[in-house]
Formats: structure tokens, sequence, C-alpha cells
């Protein structure tokens, strides 16, 4: 499955919730897992979605900003991995909420807004395949930053 045509897919569908957000992709149109195209999408709408709901709810007027890259590498045993990052321009994660967004049910939206399954979602999926997922803040935008390691399956290791 190549990655390029799901980020577009889940832009189409969010459009309306990332409207008067700036939205960057940096991800090679040659990157593809093999993988259930589904649950990457998954992924990817849940931590779209995220990102646009933590900017709407900031006071980043002209700094809206959504960057999501994608690039495959080798880890050190010469393993291909995919390494997916949505980052954002919001107020970030406070440290002490890292782990607990993770959890089923914990939102940080107001009551009645967020569902508080969408992190743990993605954590499942993740999972499932093997991978990790990381929770930081992101210097350059000021926000968050979403890292989602995946082991790229399907591919071999002179593609990379």
């Amino acid at each position: 499955v190549f990655l390029g045509p799901i980020i577009d897919e889940c832009t189409v569908i969010l459009a309306q919730r990332l409207k008067d957000i700036r939205l960057e992709v940096d991800c090679d149109s040659a990157i593809s897992m093999d993988c259930k195209r589904s649950e990457i999408g998954q992924i990817l709408m849940n931590l779209l979605s995220n990102a646009a709901d933590a900017i709407r709810g900031s006071d980043v007027g002209e700094r809206s900003l959504i960057r999501v890259s994608v690039e495959s590498f080798l880890d050190e045993a010469g393993r291909p991995f995919i390494r997916l990052c949505v980052s954002d321009s919001g107020p970030g994660i406070a440290e002490e909420l890292v782990e607990k967004v993770l959890e089923p049910f914990y939102t940080t939206k107001a009551v009645g807004v967020g569902t508080g399954l969408g992190m743990s979602i993605v954590m499942k999926i993740v999972q499932a395949h093997d991978g990790k997922v990381s929770i930081q803040n992101c210097r350059e935008l000021g926000g968050a930053a979403i890292v989602v390691l995946l082991p790229q399956r399907g591919v071999d290791e002179a593609e990379v």
C-alpha cells in the first residue's frame, strides 16, 4: 500500500476540519508497506483530527500549521521501518498528560466534544503492527508531535 494516496484521502475527508489550517506533507510517493489500508487511514484520520482540534482550541492565529512527514529508513539491524510524524502548531501536550492521552476514554477536549478513543485506537493498530508511538512536543512548530514507527514489511531492504 502506498502511503501518499492514503494521506491525500484523509485530508479530503477532513477538509472541513482542516479549513484555514495550512497543511504541509512530506511523503515520497514511492513509500509503501504491507498493511491494511483502512488501518493506516484510521491512524492518520485520528492524528490529523487531533492536531486540527488542538489548533482550533488554542490561540495560534495565522500560525495554524499541521505537518505530516513520512520516511522510510533502516534500523541498526538493517530492518526497514516507516516513520510517520504528525506535528502541529497548537499548545502541545503537558508532560504529565503524555501517558494519559494513550488511555481509552481519556480526552483533553471539553465535555461532550471528544470520546477519548482516537489515540487508544492508534495505539492498538500500531501495536498490532509491532510498531511504536511516541508523543513529544515539537520545538519547531510549538505544538505536539506524534511519531509512529512501523516495520516496513513486504519491502525488500534494497528498496529503502
